[in-house]
C-alpha cells in the first residue's frame, strides 16, 4: 500500500465491457503447465498479443513490478521474454526503476528496428517458492501454489503495456472446455470472469495490476459451477467465490459467501453502482491472514490455525474495507449498516474497535510525513493510515452535521468526489478540502481539520458525530497498545523485550521463537499469555450506547476497563504479518464464562 493520504475516489474499479475498434488491444492467453505426476498446475505459459500502431523502438512496450515491499513478483530475466512481429524476432531490452517498489520496463531495443504489425510476447510464469519457515506475510502480489493449483494477481506475473489510456483487453484460458465442464479436470477464473474468454475496456495497467487469477484441478466455486452466479435473486450481475480444495470448517462456503455478497451489494448500492460484478478468491498460505482488494474482486488469505482469529465478522469487515479503499474504514462500517447488511451490535463494536485502535495504537501524535517515512517499520505504523482515516472522517461527519443542522453529511462530500472520479475529473486532496469548505461555509475550518490530521494533533470528533445513529461519543481512557517487544520481528523471534512489560512479567524471554500459539525456548514449547497493553492509559473516545470493548458488551454497572470474569489473553503469537498485520493474531479478547470466546476484531 502506498501510504499517501490523498483523498482518492477509486471506490470501485469500473471498466466498460464493450470493445471499441478505435482502441489498441491486448489479448492475454494463459496455458497451464502440468509437469509433475500428480496433475498439479506447475506454471503458466503467458502469451501477449499486442495491437498498437504507436509501437516504436525504445518506446515502453510492457512493464512488470519487481516487488511490493518484501514480496517479490515473477522476475523475468534478460532472456525470459521472447518477442516477434510480422517480420520475425524482435530484440528486447529492459531497465529497472530505483524506487522502493521497483518496476521493470521492456522496450524494443533502440539498436533494433521499429516493430511491424502486431507484437507477440511469450514468457513462462512460475509460482514463488515459499515455505513455512522462510516466508512471512507481506503485500499479496505473488503468484503462489495452493494445493496443486495457482492463485495470484496480474501485477505479479503478467507483463502489461504501462498505459493509462483505455485498451480493449481480453483474457483467454487455453484449456480444453470439454475437460473443464464435466465435473472434474482443470477449472479457472479471474477477476474478469470464469468463462474461457472474457473482455473489458480499460487501462491495462489498472486491469492487470488488480486482477486475480486462479486455476487448478481442485478449484471450487460458490454458487456451484452448474448454477449462474448472481448477486441476489433479483440482481443479475455476477457474484462468485472461488477456493481450492476444502475451506476450513469455520468458513462454511454458503454462509460466508452469502454474507460477503450482502456486504458488497450494500456498499455498491450506497455508491449508486448497480452493475459491477464482484468475485472473491481464497488462497491458503503458510502464515498470517488478511486480504487485498482487486479489480471488481477481493483476495482472502488464510493459514492453518488462524481461523478463530479471522472470524466471520472480522472477515466481513475486511471485505467491506477493501471494497471502499480511500475512505475504507469509515464506509466499511457505515455503508453496510445503513443498507441493513450489518446489525447494530456489530456496528457499535466496529466503531469502537477502530476508534480505540487509533487512540491506543501509539502513533496518533506522528506527523503524516513521519508515518510515510516509517511505514513498514512496525505493525502500529502500518495500521496508522486506516485508524487515523476513520477517526478523521468521523470528525468531519460531526463538523458537517453541526454546520448544516443535520441536513448534510460526509456522504455529500464523498459521493460528489466519486461522481467526479467516474467522470474522470480532478479528484485530489485539495478538491476534498474545497468541497468540505463549501459545506461548512468556512475554508479555514476545513483546512484546519485536515492540517490537524496531517500534523499529528489528536483528533476528537464531536460528541454527536454519530447522532444520526443514536450514538454519542464519550471519553473513556484505555491502556496503550504495548506488545512488550519489537513488533518488526513478529515473524521470527522475540527481540527488544521491554523490562517490566506485561510480556516479560508473563514469562516471555528475549530470543523466544514465535510460533503458532506458543513460543519455543530451549527446545520446549511454552505458552505465554498476557494483556498486550502498557500500564499507562491514554485518552480514548468511544460510543457508550451498548458499549463494546474488545468484543464484549459491557453491562451497566460493570467496570468497562476489565472483564468481570476472565482476564484478557495474549497468546504469543498465533501468526505474524509484518507488512499487513491483523492484530487479532495476538488473541486479545474479553468474554463471559458462559459465552464462547469472541476474538477481538480490533486492528482488522
Amino acid at each position: 500500500m502506498n501510504p499517501s493520504f490523498a483523498i482518492r475516489c477509486a471506490i470501485l474499479l469500473l471498466f466498460k465491457p464493450i470493445a471499441s475498434s478505435n482502441l489498441p488491444s491486448l489479448d492475454v492467453s494463459l496455458l497451464p503447465l502440468f509437469e509433475d505426476a500428480h496433475g498439479n498446475v506447475t506454471g503458466l505459459n503467458v502469451t501477449l498479443h499486442i495491437k498498437d500502431p504507436r509501437s516504436r523502438a525504445n518506446r515502453p512496450l510492457v512493464a512488470l513490478d519487481l516487488n511490493h515491499g518484501p514480496t517479490p513478483t515473477t522476475r523475468y530475466g534478460d532472456e525470459a521474454l521472447a518477442a516477434t512481429d510480422a517480420l520475425g524476432p524482435l530484440q528486447l531490452a529492459h531497465g529497472d526503476s530505483n524506487g522502493t517498489d521497483s518496476v521493470r520496463t521492456w522496450v524494443v531495443s533502440p539498436t533494433s528496428r521499429d516493430p511491424v504489425g502486431d507484437i507477440i510476447i511469450r514468457c513462462a510464469a512460475r509460482p514463488r517458492a515459499t515455505s513455512a519457515n522462510n516466508t512471512t506475510s507481506g503485500p499479496r502480489v505473488d503468484l503462489r501454489d495452493d494445493q496443486g493449483s495457482l492463485v495470484g494477481i496480474g501485477t505479479g506475473f503478467i507483463p502489461y503495456p504501462p498505459d493509462e489510456e483505455d485498451w480493449n483487453v481480453t483474457v483467454r484460458w487455453d484449456v480444453d472446455m470439454d475437460v473443464d465442464m464435466d465435473g472434474g479436470g482443470t477449472r479457472f477464473a479471474s477477476s474478469l470472469g470464469d468463462e474461457k474468454e472474457t473482455s473489458v475496456v480499460g487501462a491495462p495497467s489498472r486491469v492487470f495490476e488488480k486482477a486475480y487469477f486462479a486455476i487448478g484441478p481442485l478449484l471450487q466455486r460458490w454458487p456451484p459451477w452448474e448454477e449462474t452466479p448472481t448477486a441476489t435473486s433479483n440482481d443479475t450481475r455476477p457474484f462468485a467465490a472461488y477456493w481450492h480444495g476444502t475451506l476450513p470448517v469455520p468458513y462454511p462456503a454458503d454462509r460466508v459467501s452469502s454474507t460477503i455478497r450482502s456486504t458488497f451489494v450494500a456498499i455498491s448500492s450506497f455508491f449508486g453502482d448497480g452493475a459491477s460484478p464482484f468475485r472473491v478468491f481464497w488462497r491458503r498460505v503458510w502464515t498470517g491472514y488478511g486480504g487485498a482488494g482487486g479489480f471488481q474482486s477481493f483476495l482472502v488469505e488464510y493459514a492453518p490455525g488462524t481461523e478463530a482469529e479471522q472470524s466471520e465478522p472480522a472477515l466481513t469487515n475486511l471485505v467491506a474495507h477493501e471494497t471502499v479503499h480511500a475512505v475504507a474504514q469509515y464506509y466499511a462500517v457505515v455503508a453496510p449498516f445503513c443498507a441493513g447488511a450489518l446489525g447494530r451490535r456489530e456496528f457499535v463494536r466496529w466503531l469502537n474497535n477502530y476508534a480505540q485502535a487509533y487512540y491506543t495504537g501509539g502513533t496518533a501524535e506522528l506527523a503524516w510525513q513521519e508515518v510515510v517515512e516509517r511505514y513498514r517499520t512496525g505493525v502500529e505504523v502500518v495500521k496508522t493510515p486506516y485508524t487515523r482515516e476513520f477517526v478523521y472522517l468521523a470528525a468531519v461527519q460531526g463538523l458537517v452535521d453541526r454546520a448544516t443542522g443535520g441536513k448534510k453529511s460526509l456522504d455529500d462530500v464523498v459521493l460528489e468526489l466519486y461522481r467526479r472520479f467516474l467522470a474522470r475529473e480532478k479528484c485530489q486532496t485539495e478538491d476534498f478540502i474545497e468541497l468540505l469548505a463549501g459545506i461548512l461555509g468556512s475554508d479555514t475550518a476545513a483546512r484546519e481539520s485536515f492540517a490537524g490530521m496531517a500534523n499529528g494533533s489528536l483528533i476528537v470528533p464531536s460528541g454527536d458525530a454519530f447522532a444520526r445513529f443514536g450514538l454519542k461519543m464519550v471519553r473513556r481512557d484505555a491502556e496503550k497498545l504495548d506488545l512488550g517487544f519489537d513488533s518488526r520481528y513478529l515473524g521470527s523471534r522475540v527481540q527488544g523485550l521491554k523490562t517490566g512489560s506485561r510480556a516479560e512479567q508473563a514469562g516471555l524471554r528475549e530470543g523466544d521463537q514465535i510460533m503458532e500459539l506458543v513460543v519455543r525456548r530451549n527446545g520446549s514449547d511454552v505458552a505465554v499469555r498476557y494483556w498486550p497493553r502498557s500500564y499507562d492509559k491514554v485518552e480514548n473516545w468511544e460510543e457508550p450506547a451498548s458499549l463494546f470493548i474488545f468484543g464484549k458488551l459491557q453491562d451497566k454497572g460493570e467496570n468497562p476497563e476489565r472483564p468481570p470474569l476472565l482476564a484478557p489473553l495474549f497468546l504469543a503469537a498465533i501468526t505474524a504479518a509484518p507488512f499487513r498485520p491483523r492484530l487479532p493474531t495476538f488473541s486479545c479478547y474479553y468474554y463471559n464464562a458462559s459465552e464462547k470466546p469472541n476474538p477481538t476484531p480490533d486492528y482488522n
